[in-house]
């Protein structure tokens, strides 16, 4: 189920060539002679699959099958053996999968996961987006990184292009919170400033609104006002300047 859901068009569409089995990738020189240890027993420290496209000399996503695993916990169990393999292959991406369910890992962190292939189905569009070739391979093009790329419009300027692997690490903050934008209904503004919609974080948000910007004010909205409880942020509130006069009478 893996290796076919990594190079089918409904998939994730990469060239099977794409993809280097464990027997034939190279390890990296620094460490030819270096092993670990399983159970005492030596083994060379290779991942399962490597994605690396020859024409661009890059390392892009490391992925760990697994034998079926009843719950993801048990699946996240295999992190630290995924983490090294990023670390010395120098991949931002990596995926732990039974085959039914898949982690999805950004460096060190859970960026996503799906409990069954019914939620992977459902969820394929925003994979792609992660480590899709197409998409993976335009940002490494235009940007020179796998990393995501956030793009935000400043009307008639020059667009910012804002990387997670960039040293902005405010904004980086800004996408593990909640989101509500208020003034809003259905992706469209209300004339009075009535309604609201909620997201889980502000990368959501950016897909329906992409002109929010948790720093400044902008044309349609203003900049991110943050609610709290007990000292800790808990969700960022952006309003249109419809609705910051509404709730300010």
């Amino acid at each position: 189920m893996i290796y076919p859901f990594l190079t089918s068009p409904f998939g994730l569409a990469w060239d099977p060539k794409d993809l280097i089995s464990q027997s034939q990738i190279k390890v990296p020189t620094e460490i030819t002679d270096s092993h670990i240890f399983r159970n005492g027993i030596p083994k060379v420290r290779k991942p399962d699959i490597l994605i690396s496209p020859i024409e661009n000399k890059k390392n892009i996503v490391i992925i760990e099958e697994k034998d079926y695993q009843s719950n993801i916990d048990k699946l996240n169990n295999y992190r630290i053996q995924l983490a090294e393999h990023q670390a010395l292959y120098e991949c931002i991406w990596g995926v732990i999968s039974d085959g039914e369910k898949w982690l999805i890992k950004r460096n060190l962190e859970t960026f996503n996961q799906f409990n069954s292939l019914e939620e992977l189905y459902r969820g394929v569009s925003d994979l792609r987006h992660c480590i899709g070739k197409e998409k993976v391979i335009k940002r490494l093009v235009e940007y020179g990184t796998t990393d995501l790329v956030i793009i935000i419009p400043t009307f008639g300027i020059n667009q910012n292009i804002l990387s997670f692997q960039s040293d902005i690490s405010s904004f980086d903050f800004y996408f593990k919170i909640p989101v509500i934008v208020a003034g809003v209904e259905s992706g469209e503004m209300t004339p009075v400033g009535k309604g609201a919609e909620e997201f889980s974080n502000l990368s959501e948000a950016l897909r329906i609104y992409p002109d929010l910007d948790p720093d400044k004010n902008t044309k349609r909205f203003t900049w991110a006002m943050k609610e709290t409880r007990a000292g800790n942020i808990t969700r960022l509130r952006f309003e249109t300047w419809a609705a910051y006069d509404l709730y300010s009478d």
